[in-house]
């Protein structure tokens, strides 16, 4: 009689335990659940990214303005103008501008913080 090939033999039925096969599901929905999570808090990394590269543009807006007042400043100190003059550009940046960047970061932040707590937990 002749050996059936090994490949054949390999690809026997798998056959599994009730109640194994519900835990197997039950650790598939669970991975699916952390793998929804994880993309969620990459989402608001990205997010987060978005809103440093903004504040990294505010910040250099406002060093422009900063400097153009220095230079105002130097320049009128060294020929004497009148007040109108050494103050010509307004800023573009305000503080309001300013805070509600801070405030928007901060909740992105916070959002990236629970959705990682609920990851670990």
């Amino acid at each position: 009689m002749a050996k059936a090939p090994e490949s054949e033999e390999k690809h026997l039925p798998l056959f599994v335990k009730v109640e194994r096969y519900n835990d197997i599901i039950k650790i598939i929905e669970s991975l699916r659940s952390y793998v929804l999570s994880l993309r969620d808090a990459v989402d608001v990394m990205e997010e987060l990214q978005k809103e440093i590269k903004n504040g990294i543009t505010i910040s250099q807006k406002v060093l422009d303005d900063i400097n153009m007042t220095l230079s105002s400043l130097d320049s009128y100190f060294l020929k004497p103008q009148s007040a109108e003059d050494v103050i010509k550009a307004k800023p573009t940046i305000t503080e309001k501008s300013v805070d509600d960047y801070v405030k928007n970061v901060y909740e992105i932040v916070e959002r990236l913080r629970t959705q990682l707590n609920s990851i670990n937990k």
